[in-house]
């Protein structure tokens, strides 16, 4: 733990910095809340991504024979 003066002034700046601290929490932690929802949020919009890129190259991968064929 920090060492504190015991002055009225540094009581003074610590209980200033309390109120700041005490103000601005509820807020940042509703933040950091709406954050990891969207991080929620674009997982699944990440796997959903991947799902679908397998199900093309799985589509595609039927129609490669064919593309290295020669024409006649």
């Amino acid at each position: 733990m920090a060492n504190i003066k015991h002055t009225k002034n540094e009581l003074k700046v610590q209980r200033d910095a309390l109120r700041r601290y005490e103000r601005f929490l509820p807020m940042l932690q509703l933040k950091k809340q709406q954050l990891l929802a969207e991080i929620q949020s674009l997982d699944v919009q990440i796997a959903e991504c991947a799902r679908r890129q397998e199900q093309l190259r799985a589509g595609a991968s039927a129609w490669l024979p064919l593309l290295n064929e020669e024409p006649d």
